[in-house]
């Protein structure tokens, strides 16, 4: 596994009694370093901890020939662009379940020449 982490666990105070918030198991992609699929054993009823476990099945994370991350099922990310330099250029996030937004959120970067800075534009897109 070349040192990478298999598990985490997170305590927290809650109620004043310190429980666990968040315990991750990592499954790598065989005979890579590339993180394929976390899962949370943690009972979610705190509504604290940051890793949100997506409801979907297979592999969480997908990745191109480069090894840059295309999809995070967990942050319901369902694409991710890179431009010439490997930078990302377009991430697309689908909408919440449960609706209240319509379609899904769009953020592009522009990369600017000679400027340190970019601009980042929203749009929502039709799915």
């Amino acid at each position: 596994m070349n040192g990478n982490s298999l598990a985490m666990t997170q305590r927290g105070l809650y109620n004043s009694a310190n429980v666990v918030i968040d315990q991750l198991s990592y499954t790598y992609q065989p005979g890579s370093n590339k993180l394929a699929r976390v899962t949370d054993a943690a009972i979610a009823t705190t509504g604290l901890g940051d890793f949100n476990n997506g409801t979907n099945s297979g592999d969480d994370y997908a990745y191109d020939f480069n090894g840059n991350l295309t999809k995070d099922e967990n942050k319901k990310i369902s694409a991710i662009t890179y431009n010439i330099l490997n930078l990302p250029e377009t991430i697309t996030v689908s909408p919440p379940s449960g609706g209240g937004v319509e379609g899904a959120e769009r953020l592009r970067t522009f990369m600017m020449p000679r400027v340190i800075s970019c601009r980042r534009k929203y749009k929502k897109v039709a799915l």
